[in-house]
């Protein structure tokens, strides 16, 4: 499994020291890449494809810690832009094989339900 961190990324040492508190280590082979990038740049997805190959991963998991970091500048609530996100992650996990997982946040308030297109939802 790969971590991509693309947000707090100062704080990556406090996560891994909390976690292994709470859970012991970190499953062998986890590893983590805090390189910032966007995967709708064809030449930050063959990096990440080849950073993620030269780290171990072979149809494995690949997260991407958040969407909206992993696309800089992008609308998140445009379908547009969501279909080139889609097609970027498509596009990375066909290189890669496996699950490519992208996090995405909800609102600061909750009653207002989940934001950004429907596209970053779970039925």
């Amino acid at each position: 499994m790969i971590y991509v961190g693309l947000e707090g990324e100062a704080g990556i040492s406090q996560r891994i020291q909390a976690h292994q508190k709470k859970n012991g280590a970190l499953p062998a082979g986890f590893r983590f890449l805090l390189q910032s990038l966007d995967i709708r740049k064809p030449a930050d997805r063959a990096d990440l494809v080849t950073a993620a190959r030269a780290a171990g991963l072979s149809s494995g998991v690949l997260v991407i810690d958040t969407l909206n970091r992993a696309a800089p500048g992008a609308d998140e609530n445009d379908s547009a832009a969501m279909g080139e996100i889609i097609a970027a992650t498509k596009a990375i996990q066909a290189e890669l094989g496996g699950l490519v997982l992208l996090v995405h946040h909800t609102g600061k308030d909750q009653t207002k339900g989940l934001r950004g297109h429907s596209a970053c939802t779970l039925p």
